[in-house]
């Protein structure tokens, strides 16, 4: 196989592989969804309004808490049983009480 012919494979595998991540992001935000519709919180803050600090919200790992710090998408989050915490915002739903 001549260089063309490699570099068209490579850039080939390569949307492939950015297509399959962008399906995976795109069901992952679906299961999101999903999941906050079932257990009754608000919508995914990400998709449309941003977090303020003392926001109520919650993971689906760690649980419910309190932002106390924001970066940009980076929160730091107090949660009520496993500490301290930073993760990106788009893992983290407004919580209710």
């Amino acid at each position: 196989m001549n260089k063309q012919g490699r570099r068209a494979a490579y850039l080939q595998r390569q949307y492939l592989v950015d297509v399959r991540a962008a399906v995976a992001k795109e069901k992952a935000r679906a299961c999101l969804r999903d999941f906050t519709r079932l257990f009754g919180l608000d919508q995914l803050d990400s998709l449309g309004g941003a977090f303020t600090l003392g926001t109520r919200v919650f993971h689906q790992k760690f649980g419910n808490g309190n932002v106390t710090a924001i970066d940009g998408n980076k929160l730091t989050i107090q949660f009520d049983h496993a500490g301290e915490k930073r993760v990106i915002d788009s893992f983290v739903v407004r919580g209710r009480g």
